[in-house]
């Protein structure tokens, strides 16, 4: 190519660029018909060999020689755009692409318009009857093109994932970005006609984005992925019950961060709030049990902190053959992974604090105090702090059983001594203490 040829390839690719996240900001500038003639002619336009032309020409941009005057600049120009994480190229335009078929997709979904796939999932989950558009039935041309546009930009990235791993941190940022925004078109599709997006094979994508490790450990991608599992629980009583079963397995096998942990139990509440009690019980259960799962080590202080009866709770509420101990148990491949413990004991908390069911709080209390001391001293703090969030919800005996433990576990403290568990005592402790003087006058 020549100069004037690679600087014109320049400028298309940057126009292209702020187009596209102007057209997906400003959506509602065009009709559902302009939309559906948009999409599918910047589809046609990102074709694999524009693509390739475009990331040839910038290839060659950023290595060539000093160059002409012109060169320089745009070579400048894209230090610029790699500097806050954009890098200039084609995975640049797919992403730009990729959001405004998001948008398009939402907008026949909810009656709110954004750019982030999270504001959208969180929108269905939250949604009534009445948030559906109500003239979403009548554009199945752009509903079949948006399903076929998104599964085929899954698939790609699937099929490219080796490429990705050897792109830059940034060029696989921006393509779990594409993935989210395909993911959660998918299901735009899949809520207002499952025959043009079929859930089963969604299903599978979600699991796979979530059993690989590149991608589980991108804080948007999984929080995407977490929702859009939410949010088929809305579809049918079928699939909230698979749901139920598949989402505690995801949670005692998979090291999310602990902003993903908060995620996944609020969607494990979700999915188990269209449940019947018994598979929630069932589920608090089998959570319970994945503590139980030891791993040796110096740490695992001794010590147990009884304080409930579990056995006068397993007799109220017999374990539902629903959701098996026994299989959930099998799948903690990571138990030696402190984050896969933090996340059970915090969906743990989430689930019996959400539900607010007095029985459900003090099977959970029941649970969690019972395992203080069995596993490791950083278990024990991850209980200490989210135990407390549950006497809201318990009885005045969880309540005061709370108390002792942590009086308890104060005493340790001082014993050993050991600052760490005081200062976790302390933190939960403090304000128990304060709303039982305002409660009493003081």
């Amino acid at each position: 190519m020549g100069a004037r040829e690679l600087l014109g390839i320049s400028t298309m690719t940057t126009s292209l660029v702020g187009f596209l996240d102007a057209a997906a900001r400003n959506l509602s500038f065009w009709t559902y018909e302009e939309r559906r003639q948009l999409v599918q002619e910047y589809d046609e336009l990102l074709s694999d060999d524009f693509l390739v032309t475009v990331e040839t020409a910038l290839s060659t941009i950023r290595h060539a020689p000093i160059g002409t005057e012109e060169i320089r600049s745009w070579r400048q120009f894209q230090k610029q755009y790699s500097a806050v994480g954009r890098p200039l190229g084609a995975m640049l335009l797919r992403e730009g692409f990729m959001r405004l078929v998001m948008v398009t997709a939402s907008s026949m979904v909810v009656s709110s318009t954004t750019t982030n796939e999270n504001n959208v999932l969180q929108t269905i989950m939250a949604r009534t009857a009445q948030s559906l558009s109500a003239d979403s039935q009548a554009h199945p041309a752009l509903v079949d093109i948006i399903a076929t546009i998104s599964a085929r930009e899954i698939v790609k990235l699937d099929d490219g994932s080796d490429y990705l791993q050897l792109g830059s941190t940034w060029q696989q940022r921006l393509a779990y970005v594409v993935k989210a925004s395909a993911l959660t078109s998918f299901l735009c599709c899949a809520l207002i006609n499952e025959e043009a997006a079929d859930v089963d094979v969604l299903m599978p994508w979600l699991e796979a984005s979530l059993a690989d490790q590149s991608q589980a450990k991108d804080a948007h991608l999984v929080t995407v992925v977490l929702r859009t599992m939410a949010a088929l629980a809305t579809i049918s009583p079928a699939i909230a019950t698979t749901l139920g079963r598949s989402m505690p397995r995801i949670i005692v096998r998979t090291p999310f961060s602990p902003e993903a942990s908060k995620v996944a139990a609020d969607c494990l509440l979700f999915v188990l709030r269209q449940l019947p009690q018994d598979t929630v019980i069932t589920t608090l259960y089998s959570l319970g049990n994945a503590l139980s799962v030891r791993h040796g080590g110096a740490d695992a202080p001794p010590g147990n902190y009884a304080l409930f009866n579990d056995l006068s709770m397993e007799s109220q509420h017999p374990r539902d053959s629903t959701v098996s101990s026994v299989n959930l148990l099998s799948s903690v491949g990571t138990a030696s992974d402190p984050a896969v413990y933090d996340a059970v004991v915090q969906a743990i908390v989430t689930v019996a604090s959400g539900i607010g069911d007095p029985t459900l709080t003090a099977l959970a209390l029941s649970m969690l105090v019972q395992k203080v001391g069995k596993i490791n001293i950083s278990v024990d703090l991850k209980i200490i702090s989210e135990a407390a969030f549950l006497a809201s919800t318990g009885g005045v005996s969880e309540f005061r059983s709370l108390l002792r433990l942590y009086m308890s576990l104060s005493q340790q403290g001082l014993t050993k001594p050991d600052q760490a568990l005081l200062d976790a005592v302390s933190l939960r402790l403090v304000p128990i203490v304060h709303v039982i003087l305002t409660l009493s006058g003081f």
